[in-house]
């Protein structure tokens, strides 16, 4: 009686991490480049930035002087982490990107990039984008 006792507590503690591990919410190295594509949209390239790393600082500017013209939002975008280890994830994206421009609108998806995204110093940083295939 007394182990079947143990394993039932045994079991209930596994159940409960479980449960707990998926209430942590959004991955951070996630939540980076939602932040990053909220960011490019805004035109806000010292947020863009400071989610990148410095061989990424060129492309974000490019980034952001591309929605120069134009009115964007970005909507209903949702990233997960699609591999990991070792202070590195691959994240993908869904959502879109609307362009408001003067006469027209254009939806863009954001799924066609894989973000790398590393740990670096205790912060997660996009260090390079892939063509998803």
């Amino acid at each position: 009686m007394k182990s079947l006792i143990i394993l039932m507590v045994g079991i209930f503690l596994l159940l409960l991490a479980g449960c707990r591990a998926d209430e942590a919410g959004p991955e951070p190295a996630a939540v980076v480049v939602e932040q990053y594509l909220l960011a490019i949209a805004a035109q806000d390239s010292e947020r863009a930035i400071d989610a990148t790393c410095d061989e990424m600082r060129a492309f974000v500017l490019d980034d952001v002087s591309d929605f120069a013209d134009v009115m964007a939002q970005v909507d209903n975008v949702a990233c997960q982490v699609i591999d990991s280890g070792d202070g590195v994830a691959r994240v993908v994206c869904a959502g879109t990107s609307t362009l408001i421009g003067d006469p027209q609108v254009l939806e863009i998806p954001v799924i066609d990039r894989v973000y790398v995204v590393e740990q670096r110093e205790g912060d997660w940083l996009i260090c390079d984008m892939e063509a998803r295939e």
